[in-house]
């Protein structure tokens, strides 16, 4: 809400005037609103509240005024001090003119802002019961009005249409110079009072010639109930925070075989979610799109520290606890089902799968019959905590997100915005993707022989991030450019030798043995990499031999 007089001199100035060329010392009341929509001169502004608020604007002394309607008579001029107008037998001091009915309108209707429609466009309408006239009117105002405010404008305007049917044309003498257009008079005639607000005046020579309307003071003061057009309450609803999860992980499929990372969000309890969108920034400041996500990821907590347990079969001894954020469930599957994909997910930085989820409480789950240690994550078998994540890797809700060589390792900004919020409104979180994907799995089966001289021959076998599912009479494909490997040599965790090998097999000799100990080495403690020419070294295979 806001004044009307600060509403139309913020205009006037917007028309290049300046304050001391506006008077607006008679306008009062307060505007609900405002709307500027489009390009538009300050005119037609203007117009649209002077229509709604009966205002006359006028040139006076230099000065833009504006005049409310319904003003008190400024003079009351006698027919004989009336100047005599036109040639000859016709000569007039009064030209009265009269519109026939037929060009009036019967009904005229408001259009307006309605407040208590939630700012929806209203309409109001007013009516005369008269026989000739048929026409129906529509005035648009972007103005916010209640309806019983809109019901006056139309009331007004309609009923001024038909009072101003009658128009005035006469000259007065120069004593009444001072007579300026929305000064409303009086002409009095031996038959009749004529009451006239005048719209033109034009000093020529000793004459001032005026033109005006009928006027009717009273037309302002109509207070007509308008119809009802409220409409129930809208509230906003609470969308609620989006939660961001940035997983560096190894891949889940081989498409995925880029510099990226994976990307799922979830909801906070709200039925009005719906999405986000994940924006990232290279200086905390400038966020650009990075992706957008329709559907929330099933994720969660866990509230029992899952045990280690072995990662080559059905882990049946240990259980893990998880309570689920927001809505969604986690079901049970057959065996098979699991170990053709099911049922997996991130607990911390282990992927497991499960074959039995127990629902226990409310969003919470007691899942067991566990595969551990999926997609090369055996090294975080043991590294369990209370609170810690879990998410459902489902390919409906986690994406990948490729990355380009050059953000390896770079941090940045995220944010995850709810659909309908704003940027502002979500909180950054910073993460450096090391493309864990693309780095080469652990070996496994490490192996060593000694010969009689004290010479020792490590074997071990390779696994591969890419096609490892098991084809009958062939070996897996290697995955990287080309096969190379890192073999340190360890005492204690000091390294002693690193040897690069280009196949898995390397011979550690007695003499290698003497000089990086002083003596031959009953028991060998040995660290093995696969390296990727992108990334280098991958998870590593460590065993004391």
């Amino acid at each position: 809400m806001a004044l009307l007089q600060e509403v139309l001199a913020n205009l006037c100035q917007k028309a290049g005037l300046a304050p001391s060329q506006v008077d607006l010392s008679l306008v009062t009341g307060t505007i609900e609103g405002f709307v500027v929509s489009n390009r538009a001169s300050v005119r037609s502004s203007l117009e649209h509240l002077q229509r709604a608020f009966f205002l006359d604007i006028v040139e006076s002394s230099g000065k833009i005024r504006f005049v409310p309607r319904g003003q008190l008579v400024a003079a009351t001029i006698p027919i004989n001090d009336l100047i005599p107008q036109g040639d000859g037998n016709s000569r007039e001091l009064l030209t009265i003119t009269r519109r026939q009915e037929s060009e009036l309108s019967q009904t005229l209707n408001v259009n307006y802002l309605s407040k208590g429609a939630d700012y929806q466009q209203g309409t109001q309408l007013a009516q005369r019961q008269v026989n000739e006239a048929e026409n129906a009117s529509n005035v648009t105002v972007p103005i916010v009005m209640t309806a019983d405010y809109a019901r006056k404008v139309a009331d007004v305007l309609l009923y001024t249409e038909w009072t101003e049917r009658t128009s005035y044309r006469f000259a007065l003498p120069v004593k009444y110079a001072c007579l300026e257009p929305g000064d409303v008079l009086d002409i009095v005639t031996a038959s009749a009072t004529h009451r006239i607000r005048l719209q033109k005046t034009a000093l020529s020579g000793q004459q001032l010639r005026c033109e005006g309307f009928a006027e009717d003071g009273s037309v302002y003061n109509q207070s007509n109930p308008g119809g009802d057009d409220t409409i129930p309450v809208q509230v906003v609803p609470n969308v609620g925070d989006t939660t961001l999860f940035l997983l560096d992980i190894p891949m889940l499929q081989d498409a995925d075989d880029n510099a990226g990372f994976y990307l799922a969000v979830d909801r906070q309890e709200s039925s009005s979610w719906r999405g986000a969108t994940v924006y990232r920034s290279a200086n905390t400041t400038d966020y650009g799109f990075l992706a957008s996500s329709p559907v929330a990821a099933i994720t969660g907590k866990v509230t029992t520290v899952l045990a280690a347990g072995r990662t080559t079969l059905w882990d049946y001894q240990n259980t893990v606890t998880v309570v689920l954020s927001c809505t969604g469930t986690l079901l049970s599957a057959p065996a098979l089902d699991v170990l053709n994909g099911a049922n997996a997910g991130l607990l911390g930085d282990e992927i497991i799968q499960w074959q039995t989820a127990e629902l226990i409480a409310p969003k919470t789950y007691r899942l067991s019959k566990l595969l551990r240690g999926r997609r090369g994550t055996e090294a975080d078998v043991g590294t369990h905590a209370l609170n810690e994540r879990f998410v459902v890797l489902s390919s409906s809700t986690v994406q990948r997100i490729p990355d380009g060589l050059d953000l390896i390792g770079a941090v940045r900004s995220y944010k995850s915005v709810s659909a309908g919020r704003d940027i502002t409104s979500a909180t950054a979180a910073s993460f450096s993707n090391t493309a864990k994907g693309l780095k080469p799995l652990s070996p496994v089966h490490l192996k060593g022989n000694r010969n009689g001289a004290g010479d020792l021959t490590f074997t071990w076998k390779r696994r591969t991030r890419i096609g490892g599912g098991w084809r009958d009479n062939a070996e897996v494909p290697l995955g990287e450019t080309s096969e190379a490997y890192e073999v340190e040599i360890l005492n204690g965790t000091a390294v002693m030798r690193t040897v690069a090998a280009a196949s898995p097999t390397m011979s550690y000799t007695a003499a290698q043995q003497t000089a990086d100990f002083g003596s031959v080495q009953a028991v060998i403690a040995v660290r093995v990499y696969q390296l990727s020419a992108t990334v280098g070294r991958g998870a590593p295979l460590e065993k004391t031999i």
